[in-house]
């Protein structure tokens, strides 16, 4: 699933596929390019549970869990993984990436760990 500039992050809790939008600090129309590096920082951060991991999406990304829930902008997704990451652990690999100017794909398979279900 292509990604552009106004890149939506799509379902990582509901459907397993993650997809960075656009690298805020480039002002190009097109996405200006996601390097394999600057995907796999925002992986590091993302399983890491750093919120800065949200600075590499664009002020205006949409987070669809589902067709009912959308979560609009940087700041409000933080604020939903909170919570979220209090109870779970998600783990998130990269395997196949592909990217040019203007969309970027990847193949994402990820573990997810019930934190409660643990002790």
């Amino acid at each position: 699933m292509p990604v552009t500039r106004r890149g939506v992050l799509s379902g990582t809790v509901a459907t397993g596929l993650i997809a960075a939008a656009t690298h805020p600090a480039l002002a190009s129309p097109a996405c200006g390019g996601f390097s394999r590096d600057e995907f796999l920082e925002y992986v590091r951060l993302f399983n890491a549970n750093d919120p800065e991991f949200i600075r590499f999406y664009h002020d205006d990304v949409l987070f669809e869990l589902n067709s009912a829930t959308v979560i609009k902008g940087a700041r409000a997704i933080r604020e939903f993984y909170g919570p979220v990451k209090a109870h779970i652990h998600e783990k998130v690999e990269v395997g196949q990436f592909v990217s040019d100017a203007t969309d970027m794909a990847a193949e994402l398979p990820r573990q997810i760990h019930d934190w409660r279900m643990e002790k």
